[in-house]
C-alpha cells in the first residue's frame, strides 16, 4: 500500500469535517501528500521522516520546530498497515491538547486505508475472475491447462459438479450512461450473491446477461438446478428485475463447465423463441426442440415457407387445438377435457386441419409431421400462419 494524494486527500477532507485541527498525512518518505492546508502538500516533513525511521510516534513541541524542516507543533503518529509503517498522520496544535484526537485520527485513517485496500483487492479479483470466465465460455479459447492453473489462483475447484445458469435481464437499459450501467451491474451481482451464496462464481457478461455457476450434488437430475434457478428468478423479479434463465446440465472440469454454459445459452435461446412468457428452462426439458434448434433459422424459415405455400391458414383456436391434441398424445377425451370443449367439436377441428393441410392429426405418421411443423413455427421468428 502506497499512500498517494488521490488516496489520502479525501480522507483528510472527511476527517477535518469533524476535527477542529489541521491534519496532515505523509507518505513513507516523509512528504506531505494530503493536508487541510493545500500549500503544504508535496512539502517535506522532517518529523514524519523520524517517525518512519524510528518506528514510533513523534511529539513535536514548539521549541523543536525550528530544527525540523516543514514541521509545526503537534503530534505525528505512524500509519501501520499489515505490520508495516507506510506513512505518518500528523495533527497541528499543542501536543497535550491534540494527542487524544491524533490517536483517534490515526485509527480512523488506518481503518479507511484498510477498507480502501480491501475494496481494490476485491475489484482486482473480480476483474481477473471476469477475464477467466470470458475465456472459459469462449469456444475459440482452447488453453484448458491454462484455465485450470488460473482457477487455482482464484481458488475455484473445477472438480466440483457444477451447472451454469445464464440470466437475461429483460429491462436492462442499454442507453444508460456508464456510471448507471456499472451501478446496475453491481446491484445485480450483489443480489445474486445474496440469493445464491453457494455460487462458485457470478459475473456480468455484457448487455444485461449474467452467468451464475452453482454446485449441485447429482449430474443426472434436473430438479436441483431448476429449483435454484426458479428461486433466483422469483427473487430477482421481487427486486424489480424481470428476467429469464436458461439452465445447462451439470458437469465437472473447465471443458464440462463450458458445455454447461453452452447448454444454458441454447436453453435460453429456445425459451425466448418458443415460450417467452416462461421464466426458467433447463435444456433437458426441450426434447426435440433442442435438436431442431441447432438447425440454422434460415433453413427452418425456408422449409416453413415451402410447406405453407399451398396450405390454407388456420385460426389460432384451431392451432391451439392441434397443439393440445399433440401434447395429449392424440388422446381425444383428454384433449376435449383440457380445452373444455365437446368431443364432436374437437373432431370437427381435427377434420378441418386435415382438409386444410392434407395431414390427419389422428394418424401417427401425420401427427409426427405436424409436430415437426409446429416446432419449426415456434423456432422461426419471422413466420406466422394465422
Amino acid at each position: 500500500m502506497i499512500i498517494t494524494t488521490e488516496l489520502a486527500q479525501p480522507i483528510v477532507k472527511k476527517m477535518m469535517s469533524v476535527v477542529d485541527y489541521n491534519i496532515n498525512i505523509m507518505n513513507h518518505d516523509g512528504i506531505i501528500v494530503a493536508s487541510g492546508d493545500p500549500d503544504r502538500i508535496n512539502q517535506p516533513h522532517q518529523g514524519a521522516k523520524e517517525v518512519v525511521q524510528q518506528k514510533r510516534e513523534r511529539v513535536v513541541p514548539l521549541k523543536d520546530t525550528d530544527r525540523l524542516e516543514g514541521t509545526k507543533p503537534g503530534v505525528n503518529l505512524p500509519i501501520e498497515f499489515n505490520g508495516n509503517i507506510i506513512g505518518t498522520v500528523g495533527i497541528t496544535g499543542h501536543p497535550d491538547v491534540v494527542y487524544k484526537t491524533a490517536r483517534v485520527v490515526k485509527i480512523t485513517v488506518e481503518s479507511l486505508l484498510q477498507q480502501q485496500y480491501l475494496s481494490e483487492q476485491l475489484y482486482y479479483k473480480q476483474k481477473i475472475l471476469e477475464e477467466w470466465v470470458l475465456d472459459l465460455i469462449n469456444p475459440d479459447y482452447t488453453d484448458f491447462s491454462g484455465l485450470e492453473a488460473r482457477s487455482q489462483f482464484l481458488r475455484i475447484d473445477t472438480n466440483n459438479l457444477c451447472t451454469i445458469l445464464v440470466i437475461q435481464l429483460l429491462e436492462f437499459d442499454k442507453e444508460k450512461n456508464f456510471n448507471k450501467a456499472q451501478q446496475a451491474e453491481t446491484r445485480v451481482l450483489h443480489l445474486l450473491g445474496y440469493f445464491c451464496p453457494q455460487a462458485i462464481f457470478r459475473v456480468h457478461s455484457g448487455k444485461g446477461y449474467f452467468i451464475l455457476a452453482v454446485p449441485v450434488s447429482r449430474s443426472n437430475l434436473m430438479e436441483e438446478a431448476l429449483s435454484i434457478a426458479q428461486y433466483v428468478h422469483v427473487k430477482l423479479k421481487e427486486e424489480h428485475s424481470p428476467n429469464r434463465i436458461g439452465v445447462g446440465f451439470a458437469h465437472r472440469g473447465v471443458e464440462g463447465w463450458r458445455s454447461s454454459y453452452m447448454e444454458a445459452v441454447q436453453s435460453l435461446d429456445i425459451l425466448k423463441r418458443v415460450n417467452p412468457q416462461k421464466g426458467v428452462a433447463h435444456l433437458g426439458e426441450w426434447g426435440i426442440f433442442q435438436l431442431i434448434s441447432e438447425v440454422p433459422e434460415k433453413t427452418i424459415s425456408s422449409y416453413i415457407a415451402r410447406w405453407f405455400k399451398d396450405k390454407k391458414p388456420l385460426e389460432q383456436e384451431v392451432l391451439l387445438t392441434l397443439e393440445t391434441f399433440l401434447d395429449c398424445d392424440q388422446n381425444v377425451s383428454e384433449t376435449a377435457e383440457k380445452l373444455h370443449i365437446h368431443r364432436n367439436t374437437l373432431l370437427y377441428r381435427l377434420d378441418k386441419i386435415k382438409r386444410s393441410w392434407g395431414l390427419d392429426p389422428k394418424a401417427f405418421g401425420d401427427a409426427m409431421h405436424l409436430r415437426l411443423v409446429m416446432i419449426c413455427l415456434k423456432l422461426c421468428s419471422d413466420h406466422t400462419i394465422a
